[in-house]
């Protein structure tokens, strides 16, 4: 039984993150693995002051050190996230940023799947990112799913890609 960790970076509880992560819930739920979620949102995340005092857990006193050792813990990370001016949004990047406080969790093997959702003209630059951020991590990507916004695409088509949600969730070992 593996140990899966939801990232939710959506701003609305409720939204299309809502429904993409709740769909791979299900799947990573019948398999039953350890489930834990945090909704980025609303935690109280500070942004990395480069104090250059790297312990674990962080030096900084907020909700972000509960989700560092989460991280460091899990062996699959779905991270799902609005697509923001080509790049991840400001509280999945406060948190990015501060990983480097817990280089313990390097020495668990972490598969990584991505859920962006958003206007996908261009999806190469937050590709690029996503690649980045598993090859400074020492993360295996397992699947990146662009998926344009529920009111972009209409509802039927959005169900369509939690179903490919679902389905990633089934296939966690």
């Amino acid at each position: 039984m593996s140990r899966v960790l939801l990232l939710d970076a959506f701003p609305a509880i409720l939204g299309d993150g809502a429904q993409i992560l709740g769909a791979f819930r299900s799947g990573v739920a019948r398999q039953k693995h350890d489930i834990e979620q945090y909704h980025l949102s609303y935690l109280k995340i500070h942004d990395c002051v480069a104090c250059s005092a790297c312990q674990s857990p962080c030096v900084l006193q907020d909700d972000g050190n509960a989700v560092l050792r989460a991280i460091g813990e899990a062996k699959v990370i779905a991270i799902a996230f609005p697509l923001s001016s080509y790049g991840f949004p400001s509280v999945l990047t406060a948190l990015l940023d501060r990983l480097v406080s817990i280089p313990e969790a390097k020495q668990v093997a972490k598969q990584v799947i991505f859920f962006v959702v958003g206007t996908l003209e261009d999806t190469k630059p937050i590709l690029e990112s996503c690649a980045l951020l598993c090859q400074r991590e020492g993360w295996q990507e397992l699947h990146f799913l662009a998926i344009p916004p529920s009111k972009a695409i209409g509802q039927e088509r959005f169900l369509g890609q939690c179903e490919t949600a679902f389905q990633y969730g089934l296939r966690i070992l």
